[in-house]
């Protein structure tokens, strides 16, 4: 075997050793990049959940009150918040329902009150030169406001607000995070009326003395 030949296979076998170990080399650095950055983040799982005020009221006939619609465990800040809720119509008529001081300065982007289904579809959503944000208010729970009547001849004892599965809060990403509602239930009371004692009026007095004229006789 010539020299220029061993010299040929000598170089081919250093070629191929700094191939081989450029390869071997890069395999590693990918394997270290991909324990350092996981292919797949993880989400905090979402824990918001929706309310009322209240659990449990107790109201007379034909009274007139407000209700608050709470929000809890916001995290991360909704942008887009729709309400909806059933009520019995023959015992309930909603008068009006407004923003809470959740959102600030936000859209109304739905506002729907059927009195005859008995269903009110309502949404807020941030105003398009806002983000999450800026738009919610940390302090503050109350994402709407229901102003309600009760009806004067209502025959029922309790009636409820329910949030239906339509309900969603949601981010700027899309990511809904509504996990549980809360209902309201409503306990109906009649109003005090004091009723006199018929005794009182039908009966005289004890220390009432009768006296008969005498008639004369001709």
């Amino acid at each position: 075997m010539s020299k220029t030949t061993i010299t040929l296979l000598v170089m081919l076998l250093i070629f191929s050793g700094i191939l081989l170990f450029i390869v071997y080399t890069k395999q590693q650095n990918q394997i270290i990049v991909s324990l350092e950055k996981p292919l797949i983040s993880r989400l905090e799982p979402a824990r918001t959940s929706l309310s009322f005020e209240t659990t449990q009221q107790a109201v007379k006939e034909g009274q007139t009150l407000t209700v608050g619609v709470m929000i809890h465990n916001a995290n991360p800040y909704p942008s887009v918040a729709q309400l909806e809720i059933a009520y019995d119509p023959n015992v309930i008529t909603i008068d009006s329902i407004n923003p809470g001081t959740f959102f600030e300065k936000p859209v109304i982007a739905l506002q729907e009150i059927d009195p005859v289904g008995g269903r009110i579809s309502y949404a807020l959503r941030c105003s398009d030169t806002q983000d999450s944000s800026s738009c919610v208010n940390a302090s503050s729970s109350e994402i709407a406001i229901i102003t309600l009547s009760v009806s004067p001849y209502a025959t029922q004892n309790t009636t409820t607000l329910s949030f239906l599965p339509r309900s969603l809060i949601r981010t700027d990403e899309g990511r809904d995070l509504l996990k549980k509602t809360s209902n309201l239930q409503l306990i109906i009371t009649q109003p005090f009326s004091p009723i006199a004692s018929s005794s009182a009026v039908i009966n005289p007095p004890a220390n009432l003395i009768r006296v008969t004229p005498l008639v004369p006789t001709p």
